[in-house]
């Protein structure tokens, strides 16, 4: 999954929020291995752009993201919960870890955003008996807004599926790429249970 996003990284970055310059994957930093840091220009008021990341934590496309708990109520699944502490930890040491921020011109400690987390499809958002599968996607996709109103929207942390991933790949057109000479990239989910990608062309 991982390795398709390096052929679409503007897919994590809307193009009004700003101009990627470059990805980093695989970072070590104090607090482990960061899936993937979004170095990009932020444009502020008044037209003048500073250098600024964004932190990224990947999750499998076939983990859900909640789990059924009651009859009233849907969980985060444990791997939501790790990757949201794992997150939490690698923003943290990105933002202060003044030799990353010095290698891109990083100034401030506030220029380091989170990203969010991608994990899970859209068909498979809550792990529970086919027998509770509609109530178990309406508890969970409450469980997600519950989550993004009082954790996530404050904090500026985006959740997505690998779908909305295809999406927003699918949906782009050429003027918004960042990259030149990018391979074009074949994302198939709905067809099998997993991920695939084909990368035709050489890879720059």
């Amino acid at each position: 999954c991982a390795e398709c996003l390096k052929y679409c990284p503007w897919a994590l970055l809307p193009t009004l929020d700003g101009t990627i310059t470059y990805l980093d994957c695989e970072q070590l930093c104090s607090a482990g291995r960061v899936d993937m840091i979004v170095i990009a220009e932020i444009l502020e008021v008044g037209g003048n752009t500073r250098p600024g990341a964004f932190v990224w934590e990947l999750k499998a496309p076939q983990i859900p993201l909640f789990q059924f708990e009651t009859q009233n109520q849907a969980c985060p699944s444990p791997e939501l919960y790790k990757a949201e502490n794992q997150l939490l930890h690698y923003h943290h040491s990105v933002a202060n870890s003044g030799h990353l921020r010095d290698r891109w011109g990083i100034v401030s400690s506030d220029h380091v955003k989170f990203g969010g987390i991608i994990i899970g499809r859209d068909n498979a958002i809550v792990n529970c008996d086919s027998n509770d599968l509609l109530l178990g996607n309406r508890l969970a996709a409450q469980a997600l807004r519950i989550r993004e109103s009082i954790f996530y929207r404050a904090s500026g942390i985006r959740i997505w599926t690998w779908d909305r991933i295809c999406k927003v790949r699918e949906s782009q057109t050429l003027s918004h790429r960042k990259f030149v000479r990018e391979s074009d990239t074949v994302i198939n989910i709905k067809q099998t249970d997993e991920l695939t990608a084909t990368i035709v062309g050489e890879p720059e």
